[in-house]
């Protein structure tokens, strides 16, 4: 995979540094982040914002397939297969965790959006990125899970207009959402940061880490879509979505990574059904075992890919709800 990382890093940058294009200019806003802005724009952002869209990969540096996805639309983009109707930003979060073959080189950079630590590359580098995302009137980032994922599935902090953008993008990709809280304690994900600023994000994950013709598929069209409905929304067109075609989610719980000797059992990913009481894993020589019934979301294991690092929860189990009891306690 090393050889291909490389190849699609440096298109990134050689594409958008290199080439020109009669429709729309470049401009580097810091390192792998870029502005296109056409050169005769048909829509402007919103009010407060210099950027519509904003389409962001390797936000967890092994989470490779946004880079190609990224790099395809850009094919689109510079051939005039894809018109740009307004200004949009392009970026690659965290090439240098993707180099390593890490989720992070020394903090997660999805937990470090807000923070005013300057102590690591994640923190100085969350620092480089946020002017581009408070800048953003919409945002969708591309990840990957770390274990496989048999769906592509949406996943962001509940917000209405969040909610309303998924459906239509893709209405038939399940939500996962949750609301009275942060997805961690330890720093604010690019999604939250963007909501916190007045725009919309939303993260889209597209199966186990990796290249692969699937997750690039679904992200290429996804992103493409993105263009298109925030084309209509600067147009203040009607759209319509079905709320219920596809499933909705949240957590019911959240596992904490027990103290001692624990792992989950090998085998569990994501969206894999778990009954209450069945085993997971093990700690301390005693079964641990699910307290409620419901799909797997993020089983964790120590990997060497997250650098050996203990995980601070050992998985999420969720429940099913309907679009009336969104943001509802």
């Amino acid at each position: 995979m090393s050889q291909r990382l490389e190849q699609e890093i440096q298109k990134f940058t050689s594409r958008l540094e290199q080439s020109s294009s009669e429709a729309f200019t470049v401009s580097k806003l810091c390192d792998y982040g870029y502005q296109l802005t056409p050169k005769k724009p048909k829509l402007t952002p919103p009010d407060g914002k210099s950027t519509a869209l904003t389409l962001m990969a390797v936000t967890h540096g092994d989470e490779v397939a946004g880079i190609a996805i990224l790099n395809k639309i850009v094919d689109l983009l510079l051939s005039d297969v894809i018109v740009l109707p307004y200004a949009i930003n392009l970026a690659l979060a965290n090439p240098w965790g993707s180099r390593k073959n890490r989720r992070f080189v020394e903090r997660d950079l999805n937990r470090s959006f807000g923070r005013s630590a300057m102590d690591t590359l994640e923190d100085k580098r969350a620092k480089d990125l946020e002017p581009l995302l408070k800048s953003t009137a919409y945002l969708v980032d591309f990840h990957q899970t770390i274990e496989p994922s048999h769906r592509p599935f949406f996943i962001f902090p509940y917000d209405e207009r969040g909610f309303q953008f998924a459906r239509h993008l893709a209405p038939d990709i399940p939500v996962v959402t949750h609301w009275g809280g942060g997805f961690s304690k330890d720093g604010a994900c690019s999604d939250e940061f963007v909501n916190r600023h007045g725009g919309v994000g939303l993260t889209i994950e597209l199966g186990q880490k990796g290249f692969n013709v699937f997750s690039e598929g679904v992200g290429v069209q996804v992103g493409l879509k993105a263009i298109d409905v925030v084309q209509s929304y600067l147009r203040q067109e009607s759209l319509e979505a079905n709320e219920e075609e596809a499933e909705i989610y949240t957590w019911a719980e959240v596992i904490p990574y027990p103290e001692g000797e624990a792992a989950l059992d090998e085998g569990w990913y994501n969206f894999q059904w778990v009954d209450e009481g069945q085993r997971l894993g093990f700690v301390n020589g005693d079964d641990l075992k699910a307290s409620q019934s419901g799909p797997i979301l993020f089983p964790k294991y120590i990997r060497e890919s997250s650098g050996g690092v203990r995980p601070k929860e050992i998985c999420r189990i969720m429940k099913r709800v309907t679009a009336e009891q969104l943001g509802k306690d």
